[in-house]
């Protein structure tokens, strides 16, 4: 509606994004199994569908009685100029006025994923650790074999 289709484009791309993270983290930390997840999905099918029908019904009136504000050249902080595109005009605002605000969030999101890394990381004796302080006490003479094989016969170990 303010012709600001980056911003809503880039909205929906981190919404999105952040919602398909939050259930990929939420599958890797309860080890669902799908067919339990079909099974007891299938239980709430109605109810989802009378749910998901209110919501298209109030969407609908909230279309018929849409109104769009008149002062929106108010609302902004920024003056629109003709030459400034969406792009530049969030770029301002989003390094000049919300710097710090900006950095904040990049750092709680920072912490959200160490957080969820964390707490999906399993110890299970099946799974392959890396232990440096092996690595660095390990011979070379006792991890590789060199082999000078007759030209045409192979390896044999």
């Amino acid at each position: 509606m303010l012709g600001a289709e980056l911003l809503a484009m880039s909205l929906v791309i981190v919404y999105v994004g952040a919602v398909a993270v939050l259930f990929l983290f939420v599958v890797m930390m309860f080890d669902l199994h799908l067919g339990v997840i079909k099974q007891e999905a299938s239980r709430y099918k109605s109810i989802g569908i009378l749910v998901g029908l209110v919501l298209v019904v109030e969407l609908g009136f909230l279309y018929m009685n849409w109104q769009s504000a008149s002062n929106t050249h108010e609302i902004l902080s920024h003056p629109i100029t003709p030459g400034r595109t969406n792009a530049h005009a969030i770029g301002d605002i989003l390094y000049t006025d919300y710097f710090f605000v900006f950095q904040l969030a990049g750092l709680v999101l920072l912490v959200a994923i160490i957080g969820a890394i964390v707490l999906t990381l399993k110890d299970q004796a099946t799974s392959k650790r890396q232990s440096i302080s092996r690595q660095l006490q390990r011979n070379p003479q006792d991890a590789v074999t060199l082999v000078n094989p007759e030209k045409g016969k192979g390896v044999r170990l």
